[in-house]
């Protein structure tokens, strides 16, 4: 999660670069010309970066690895820059008078690192401080306790946290509030040990009385 994070700020780094870099050369009024290798190069960088970047999301969705998914969002920064520069190349090699559109999409280019660390920190972010989980996941846990103690038992408030390999679900239980607390510690306790042999990951509950 932290690793993702800090992809996060080098994206939002190279970014900024690219902007005060594409402002200069605006200013400056410089404009580059490039050669049929340069397009060629530039072409079959925007294929691989993809590709790389479409293999990372995959693996980052089946794994639920945020570091992979991160990955995949700077290769993917990164083939949306070069179809940018592809698309200079060609416009100021056929067009004169031009001379700003090198700037104006290092600009965008810039813009859409700038969206990529965002998507990115704001994911790793909403992991680390807790995300609903998915319904199947809810119905599945409620399926399990009510084998338990039935359907009486109330469930509600539930939070997924990440932190890299280690998962851990928060959640809260309603109970009659004229239990005892030893009889309310020992059920939380079954459901905490529930949760961690049939779905591998740590639980905190939260005991609430019934109104």
């Amino acid at each position: 999660m932290i690793s993702a994070i800090i992809i996060a700020c080098l994206l939002g780094f190279i970014g900024y670069e690219f902007f005060s870099d594409s402002i200069d050369r605006f200013q400056n009024r410089e404009s580059v010309i490039y050669g049929t290798l340069a397009i060629v190069i530039t072409a079959v960088s925007v294929i691989i970066k993809e590709a790389l970047a479409q293999i990372a999301f995959y693996i980052g969705r089946k794994t639920g690895n945020p570091v992979v998914a991160a990955d995949g969002w700077h290769h993917r920064t990164d083939s949306l820059s070069s179809i940018i520069i592809l698309i200079g190349i060609l416009v100021t090699r056929f067009m004169d008078g031009l001379w700003w559109m090198d700037s104006v999409l290092g600009m965008l280019c810039a813009v859409m690192i700038f969206y990529a660390a965002f998507k990115i920190m704001q994911e790793s972010i909403t992991k680390i401080l807790g995300e609903e989980p998915k319904q199947e996941m809810i119905d599945r846990i409620n399926a399990e306790i009510a084998d338990i103690y039935g359907n009486d038992l109330k469930t509600h408030h539930f939070h997924l946290h990440c932190y890299v390999s280690q998962r851990e679900l928060t959640l809260h239980i309603m109970l009659d509030k004229d239990m005892t607390i030893e009889k309310g510690h020992e059920i939380a306790t079954v459901i905490e040990d529930m949760i961690k042999d049939k779905f591998e990951m740590a639980a905190t509950i939260h005991v609430e009385p019934l109104p």
